[in-house]
């Protein structure tokens, strides 16, 4: 079987808060309006490059487990969701629980996202955690009286930022503000937008206030001990993102060549964030511009980077 990077049809996702960027500037074609999701990877993607055109990815995955890569036998299923986002206004505030409240409310996973910042104009923010320590009597006090905003964490943005959200930590996306989402797969998500508006019936998920309570962590994001590395080669730096236990990402920016290789132990998930870049590989080649993304099989060995842009590459 002749592996070879994979274009996927991004799936979009029009929404209150969307922005017109991913339209715009990240050459999403769509009839819609706005679009505030566009899902770059998931088992539901559907292939639109090759001999595989038209075929589900998790259909072209069951036919050879392998593409997955060795890495990947230890998940019952496809463990990567990568997004990109824009938010016109702010975004919902929400929360994913921790592995264990979600295993036992909704018998699930949870998940830690990456955000990395493309783009934000002057002074945009988003809202990651707590801004101090509190308590549930706090938290339940001041959704009564639709305060909830005054215990919540803003902070400023700016191209470029890293945010790691862990489970338990209440976020959104600000007014503004374009970003690249790269998550497990596993989207056991609690919308807390109508507690913050003094509701006390169950959201729109189901979920009743008590739950999203004990889903959320009391105690401030931690603060990242040192900035990530960036390491310097002559046409090139690359910098990791993020290195959780499910995934590890890494942004190359690009101003000539690189050559790069997809291993046996994972598959590589390939998002365009800035400028624009061509690749060769063994049987082919292709031109990639901003907001353009590849499933890369694992095993699928090498393949050369050239021109001037910046990409993410996560593996699991």
């Amino acid at each position: 079987m002749l592996l070879y990077p994979l274009r996927l049809l991004p799936a979009l996702k029009e929404l209150p808060w969307s922005g017109t960027k991913l339209k715009t500037k990240y050459h999403k074609e769509t009839e819609l309006e706005s679009v505030a999701e566009s899902v770059e990877l998931a088992a539901d993607s559907v292939i639109a490059s090759g001999d595989d055109k038209g075929t589900a990815l998790k259909d072209y995955i069951a036919e050879n487990m392998a593409v997955l890569g060795t890495n990947a036998e230890r998940f019952n299923r496809f463990p990567l969701l990568v997004k990109l986002i824009d938010a016109a206004s702010d975004q919902p505030i929400r929360v994913h629980p921790t592995d264990e409240c979600a295993r036992k409310c909704d018998g699930e996973r949870s998940k830690a996202k990456l955000w990395y910042i493309i783009e934000a104009r002057r002074g945009a923010s988003i809202i990651c955690g707590m801004s101090h320590d509190v308590t549930r009597e706090e938290i339940r006090r001041n959704m009564e009286e639709k305060l909830l905003d005054s215990l919540l964490q803003r902070v400023t943005v700016r191209p470029g930022d890293i945010i790691l959200i862990e489970p338990g930590t209440i976020h959104a996306v600000g007014a503004g503000v374009t970003l690249a989402e790269i998550s497990e797969s596993a989207d056991t998500t609690y919308g807390l937008a109508g507690f913050a508006h003094g509701e006390t019936h169950d959201d729109e998920n189901g979920v009743s206030l008590e739950r999203a309570m004990d889903a959320i962590n009391l105690a401030p994001m931690a603060t990242p001990s040192a900035p990530p590395k960036t390491t310097i080669f002559l046409d090139y730096e690359t910098k990791v993102l993020a290195s959780t236990s499910i995934f590890t990402s890494t942004i190359i920016n690009l101003h000539g060549c690189c050559r790069l290789h997809a291993s046996d132990k994972s598959f590589q998930s390939l998002l365009v964030v800035d400028g624009a870049v061509d690749m060769d590989f063994e049987g082919g080649e292709g031109h990639l511009r901003k907001g353009d993304s590849l499933f890369i099989p694992a095993d699928a060995g090498r393949y050369r980077m050239r021109g001037k842009g910046k990409f993410i590459i996560t593996e699991i």
